[in-house]
């Protein structure tokens, strides 16, 4: 303790000059390092299904569009996870199976009003899945009169009952993963490899995979085509598309994952393998 008063003292120095020195530049660069040391300890220190941060970047990057019956066109993130948890085959699922009964009269009455609404607006409901707890959802809705969709994304959700200091409901269960067909893989700023869960082993080239990176943990050609999502990721941008490996396609979403100061330190992919 007593040598990092000297150093905020010696760094409180230099930054009392007027220009800014070599000194300073080193002093940067080596709290950068240190604090990204700290940040990969920490979370491979905690798995990654169980990871609070994990949650709220994959919930808070996604987005649904449905038209006007609900019939949904386009999800990604949390929501592709509910969507393929209910097992439900794609263009052939309502986004009011998700509705809590109570709160379904109430939905299709203010979104019936608003559909030909030109602002964005906040609207709470609660939405429930049989392998996962019921959850508050506030979410951001934009009506794309023009289309006749609205535009869904997640503002704040929460667990009901007793059991919300749970920091990842439904992501906890791997074997659910696995079941449908999804992973999350978690890397890091040099695009280490910390954590992954889920169905696609077979692409790993062992399963020991700690302490490596995106390059020697995957095959050649998975780690080729998921470099773009990650890579961008780590630049802070949520992205998402669709690879093709073999006769297998999957479905990628790239999540920055940010600490309380906004700096992007990690990425989640979520996969799906949509092929079946």
């Amino acid at each position: 303790m007593k040598k990092m008063e000297e150093i905020s003292i010696r760094i409180g120095d230099l930054m009392a000059g007027d220009e800014i020195s070599e000194e300073l530049s080193l002093y940067e660069n080596w709290l950068n390092e240190q604090l990204t040391r700290i940040r990969n300890f920490k979370q491979s220190k905690k798995p990654l299904i169980y990871n609070r941060q994990i949650f709220d970047a994959i919930c808070l990057n996604s987005v649904l569009i449905t038209s006007y019956d609900f019939n949904v066109i386009k999800s990604t993130g949390f929501f592709s996870y509910i969507f393929a948890l209910s097992k439900a085959t794609p263009f052939n699922y309502s986004f009011l199976d998700f509705i809590e009964e109570s709160h379904k009269a109430e939905f299709l009455s203010f979104f019936n009003m608003n559909q030909t609404s030109e602002f964005m607006f906040l609207y709470e409901t609660r939405i429930q899945l049989s392998e996962l707890l019921g959850f508050r959802v506030i979410f951001k809705v934009m009506p794309l009169a023009h289309k006749r969709q609205f535009l869904m994304s997640i503002k704040n959700i929460q667990a009901q009952g007793e059991n919300n200091s749970n920091p990842l409901w439904g992501f906890e269960d791997d074997e659910c993963l696995r079941r449908n067909g999804i992973s999350l893989l978690l890397f890091g700023r040099e695009y280490e490899l910390i954590d992954r869960v889920g169905a696609e082993n077979r692409l790993f080239t062992q399963n020991d995979s700690s302490l490596k990176n995106l390059f020697n943990a995957c095959i050649p050609e998975y780690a080729k085509r998921i470099y773009p999502f990650v890579n961008r990721a780590l630049k802070g941008m949520f992205n998402s598309g669709e690879i093709r490996i073999e006769e297998n396609v999957f479905d990628i979403h790239a999540f920055p994952v940010r600490d309380t100061n906004g700096f992007t330190y990690a990425t989640v992919i979520l996969t799906k393998n949509s092929t079946n």
